[in-house]
């Protein structure tokens, strides 16, 4: 154990999984990561680009993952097994962790509230993730203030982050309009997340499952916190909701929402322009992406595009 620390001698850094663009980088030819990095609108890179964001799904951005996967002498049926191993010792290591680290916080209330988000983010079918309930993971247990300890112990290892849902006209800053004990939580890892859930290589492949949607969601949380966006919000109103809201440097509000599949008619995002006439909306889909007045479309891998688009920067 350290006896003292270097002030001003050591620079900290916050680490993740690769993100899509870095996966891309190792897992797939050449010229589909120049038609991403062009941002090359054809049907043939779509194909592409979306095969190997469902890989994505499966494989997750851990680097022992995606070194399993890639490996070019063994088959597709061993890779697939190859992966699955990794995220089931990579579990199994955090979950030792926290009877070592979590010190005063129950080890096995976290790993309980670990393993539940899963089962938390597929009530949402295909729809938004809903808020995180604390009635039912840990029997007697019912409040915020009970699993805090858990919770916050996840968040500050990075296992998990938070979403926070505004519930009305949302206006900077966006910091004072949240409630403490409402959020959305989400995992760290879209492949550990898929591991958890108990998704198959095929589940993700021919995204038949009903759990799509909660996995894109946790997707493009990665990606934006990956991009330097500590804390992400979003809106909700009545039956409607917007996955993300995003205050750009001009201080204007983004409305950005996220669909897994093709389907392009947005109902949440028509309401919120609607009512609040945002200057710039964003909505992510299955399909190749267009520009309609104040939207732009995107398709789903262009998740990291966001803060580019709603004209955010880290400057």
């Amino acid at each position: 154990m350290l006896r003292s620390f270097p002030v001003g001698r050591v620079e900290l850094m916050d680490l993740f999984p690769l993100t899509f663009e870095e996966y891309i980088n190792t897992a797939v030819p050449q010229i589909v990561v120049s038609a991403f990095h062009d941002r090359l609108d054809t049907s043939e890179s779509h194909r592409q680009l979306w095969s190997a964001l469902l890989e994505y799904f499966y494989v997750g951005g851990m680097p022992e993952a995606v070194n399993n996967w890639i490996t070019p002498d063994h088959s597709l049926v061993e890779r697939v097994a190859n992966v699955k191993n990794v995220h089931r010792n990579l579990i199994d290591s955090y979950t030792r962790d926290f009877g070592k680290y979590s010190g005063p916080v129950n080890a096995q209330h976290t790993e309980t509230v670990f393993r539940n988000i899963p089962l938390q983010l597929g009530k949402s079918i295909d729809d938004s993730v809903k808020r995180f309930r604390f009635r039912g993971p840990i029997k007697g247990k019912n409040r915020y203030s009970e699993l805090r300890g858990p919770i916050d112990w996840l968040a500050k290892a990075k296992l998990v982050s938070k979403n926070y849902p505004i519930t009305h006209e949302p206006k900077p800053p966006l910091n004072v309009q949240i409630k403490e004990n409402l959020f959305k939580l989400f995992l760290f890892d879209v492949g550990l997340l898929g591991h958890l859930a108990g998704m198959s290589y095929e589940d993700q492949r021919e995204q038949t499952t009903t759990f799509k949607g909660f996995i894109a969601e946790n997707f493009v949380q990665n990606e934006l916190i990956a991009q330097g966006l500590n804390q992400t919000y979003s809106w909700e109103q009545n039956m409607a909701q917007i996955e993300f809201i995003i205050r750009n440097n001009q201080g204007d509000i983004v409305p950005v929402e996220v669909k897994s599949g093709k389907r392009t008619k947005a109902k949440s995002l028509t309401s919120y322009i609607d009512r609040y006439k945002p200057k710039l909306a964003i909505k992510l889909i299955g399909a190749r992406g267009e520009k309609h007045d104040v939207l732009t479309t995107l398709p789903l891998y262009y998740a990291s595009a966001i803060l580019e688009e709603s004209r955010y920067s880290q400057s």
